[in-house]
């Protein structure tokens, strides 16, 4: 056996991948979203790719080689679970046709496995298991996974680039952290490189280095699902797919606080309570809201208003849920929603086209706005617009 430092990190981030991918799977507290399946079925992919690597370098497999009739093509499978966690955790709209063609390989490969490990059961007189996996079919797999996986990242860099563009700063979709997933995505296209550069190295030079070429990959694999399972987990236990709509009493509190001019009196504040730091930098929100009107900054995030208050973006978040029973997305699209109303209501903008209207109270997302919008009146803004039109005729 050829058991070493670098091979056990590596085996115990194996295990520590699969532990967690199961968890996510099974467990009800975290298995709430689609994304959470794809991103504990990534994480499993990873670590049973690199727990075959393991067995073959760790030379175990040549004291009991039947473990090569387990092995299936897991890194095939890597690729398309990684799209489909992007496209369920940015909560992408669009449907692409193609992304099912994703799967194909894996399938192909699958099938592959199959046959010879049939073939070898049932027909082969030889019975040399080990010359099972140095087909050369397989090492065309070795091959062929690259270019896969950076072709498919360049699909899910599409996807980011799109979102980011569309999507408003003050997405209404809650808990997408893009900072977060672009630091994943990152690290996860320069893992994928890197193992390019060992994969055409070792074939150039002949392999000088056997396996122990592949040791910096494996560990930054290693690593890579380490952060992604003990940061993952947190983003994903709190991701909600869609935001919950305001309710009356929330929209009232909102425009009740937006019209006072002495909020310190509505939340009874005690200079010696805790909280009274707390509802400070809410009435300092509130008042950014009033008198500045923030709400129509295009350019307008959670973290931009925390540096104007002098704070985290976190705190704030916290702050605003447990002083009006919203979120900041919420308040902020609300807000423009009214605004858009009050709009829609006034001669002045009579000849403005509603994108125009939409851009005007904030939002730099044709998508969004019309989103948004629906969501606070359950109606496009062409169906209030012409509600409001026949409510005018009606009424002479």
């Amino acid at each position: 056996m050829n058991i070493n430092v670098f091979n056990i990190i590596i085996l115990v981030g194996i295990i520590q991948g699969i532990i967690f991918s199961l968890i996510l799977l099974v467990s009800k507290k975290f298995n709430h979203t689609v994304a959470n399946r794809y991103m504990a079925i990534v994480v499993l992919c990873f670590s049973l790719t690199n727990l075959q690597s393991w067995f073959i370098d760790s030379q175990i497999i040549k004291e009991v080689p039947e473990i090569i009739l387990y092995y299936l093509p897991w890194e095939m499978l890597c690729p398309p679970a990684f799209y489909m966690f992007t496209v369920r955790y940015l909560d992408y709209k669009e449907k692409n046709k193609f992304s099912r063609l994703l799967y194909v390989p894996f399938a192909v490969y699958l099938v592959i496995y199959i046959y010879f490990k049939i073939d070898f059961i049932f027909l082969d007189q030889t019975r040399d298991i080990i010359a099972l996996g140095k087909k050369p079919i397989f090492y065309i797999e070795q091959l062929l996974i690259v270019p896969f996986t950076l072709l498919n990242g360049y699909f899910v860099y599409r996807i980011l680039k799109k979102c980011k563009r569309n999507i408003s700063s003050i997405s209404d979709v809650q808990g997408i952290d893009f900072a977060w997933y672009t630091t994943v995505f990152r690290t996860l296209i320069l893992l994928c490189v890197f193992l390019a550069i060992t994969v055409v190295f070792q074939i150039l030079a002949k392999s000088p280095f056997g396996l122990y070429a592949y040791y910096p990959t494996w560990i930054g694999f290693t690593c890579f699902t380490y952060w992604i399972g003990y940061s993952g987990i947190f983003k994903l236990k709190t991701r909600k797919r869609h935001v919950k709509p305001i309710d009356t009493k929330t929209t009232n509190q909102i425009k009740r606080l937006l019209n006072k001019e002495n909020l310190t009196h509505d939340f009874k504040l005690q200079k010696n309570d805790v909280m009274y730091t707390e509802n400070a930098h809410f009435e300092k929100f509130v008042k950014l809201l009033r008198t500045e009107k923030i709400h129509l900054n295009p350019s307008l995030n959670l973290e931009v208003v925390a540096e104007k208050l002098n704070i985290s973006a976190n705190y704030l978040s916290q702050i605003i849920n447990k002083n009006s029973g919203a979120t900041f997305c919420e308040i902020i699209g609300k807000l423009r929603v009214e605004e858009i109303k009050e709009m829609l209501n006034s001669s002045q903008y009579e000849k403005y086209t509603l994108l125009s209207i939409g851009l005007e109270a904030g939002f730099n997302s044709k998508s969004v706005f019309y989103r948004t919008f629906k969501k606070f009146t359950s109606m496009t803004p062409s169906e209030y617009k012409d509600k409001l039109v026949y409510n005018i005729y009606a009424s002479e």
